[in-house]
């Protein structure tokens, strides 16, 4: 699926990124896919992309730790794209700039009783 939106995303957005004075590189670094740097302002953008194949419900993505971590390092200079319906031919880009520091807290469902230990 990720191969499938990359596709998808470098057709839509980074033709017009090109237009925008972006370079955009796709390099083999854990925890993001892109580097999109603005040519003016020597800017880098640290880009992790997320796909899915219908519209992005109450299920959500799933982000890594390393990819947390690099979002954590990189900050404001960190994106996140979830593409809708990647693989259709209407997808939907959804750009999240620094989505580690507009976190506040985090839940811990039912699921993780399993986890636990009881008492």
């Amino acid at each position: 699926m990720k191969t499938q939106a990359l596709k998808q995303f470098c057709s839509l957005k980074f033709k017009q990124d090109a237009n925008q004075g972006y370079d955009n590189e796709f390099p083999n670094h854990p925890g993001y896919d892109v580097e999109s740097k603005n040519r003016q302002t020597g800017e880098i953008r640290y880009i992790e992309i997320k796909s899915l194949k219908g519209d992005w419900g109450k299920r959500g993505v799933c982000v890594t730790r390393t990819q947390f971590e690099k979002g954590d390092e990189h900050s404001l200079n960190f994106w996140l794209y979830v593409v809708e319906r990647a693989t259709s031919d209407n997808p939907k880009i959804h750009r999240i700039q620094n989505p580690v520091g507009l976190v506040g807290e985090f839940y811990y469902d039912v699921s993780w009783q399993s986890l636990g230990e009881d008492t």
